[in-house]
């Protein structure tokens, strides 16, 4: 499937701008464009950069008559808060995971390797600011936000054993967005569930999580997919034997 969208965000187009004049080569990602997509307006973008994105955020803060708001050198990534706007630039990469830590080893790479390392399709999307309107699509992610399905790029448990936060982060997702999670999907969550007990991820974030899905218009969805699939047993066994639940379904 391919589309084409015309983005009319000030802010998008303003970095396009730079873009095109400092010769880096700089694609909208992620969240914003599946928004924008399901018709939803965000001002939180995510910006991916063929090269150094810390040194390309440097100059939009320039150009924009600001500073930028945080660095993260070892990822690659820069923050940039802009008019209300979260601006946020990260370094094309590809990750490598230690199995006693959900902080990848990262290396340069181009956008292959940096939207295959993406948490679900749905968030794998790119548009090139430099070149066009045609969305870049490499895991079928417009077909999914059309069938309201949450799927991995790769494989699923692998993709869960690499970093068990993105079991609760799609199950928040499908939660905010009232989509379904792919069986195979489902079942790999469920099958690397176990992992959030291993304390590579903080309290902090799971609960965060918790809280976050807690929050979107239908957290019945949510609570509901946490059981089924083993992960609210895990993150609070004292409730996980509530009843009404069918905890074997899956």
């Amino acid at each position: 499937m391919s589309m084409e969208i015309n983005i009319s965000n000030p802010f998008i187009k303003f970095i396009a701008k730079i873009a095109k004049k400092s010769g880096f080569k700089v694609y909208v990602v992620g969240g914003y464009l599946r928004d924008k997509i399901m018709g939803i307006e965000s001002s939180d973008i995510d910006f991916m950069v063929e090269g150094d994105a810390i040194g390309f955020a440097k100059i939009a803060a320039k150009e924009s008559g600001t500073e930028l708001s945080a660095e993260y050198k070892n990822f690659g990534t820069a923050l940039l808060m802009y008019k209300g706007s979260k601006l946020e630039f990260s370094s094309a990469r590809k990750e490598s995971y230690n199995r006693d830590s959900r902080k990848p080893k990262v290396e340069l790479s181009g956008i292959t390797d940096d939207l295959a390392r993406r948490d679900f399709t749905v968030n794998a999307l790119a548009l090139n600011l430099n070149e066009g309107k045609t969305i870049i699509d490499l895991f079928n992610g417009l077909d999914d936000i059309e069938n309201k399905i949450l799927r991995t790029p790769l494989e699923p448990q692998k993709t869960f054993d690499d970093d068990p936060l993105r079991i609760l982060r799609g199950i928040r997702f499908a939660s905010k967005l009232n989509f379904s999670i792919h069986p195979e999907t489902f079942e790999a969550m469920h099958l690397m569930a176990d992992r959030l007990k291993d304390k590579i991820v903080s309290q902090e974030r799971i609960t965060n999580e918790f809280l976050l899905t807690l929050a979107t218009p239908k957290p019945s969805i949510g609570i509901e997919l946490a059981y089924l699939s083993g992960v609210m047993q895990i993150i609070f066994p004292e409730i996980s034997n509530l009843a009404g639940v069918d905890q074997t379904s899956k």
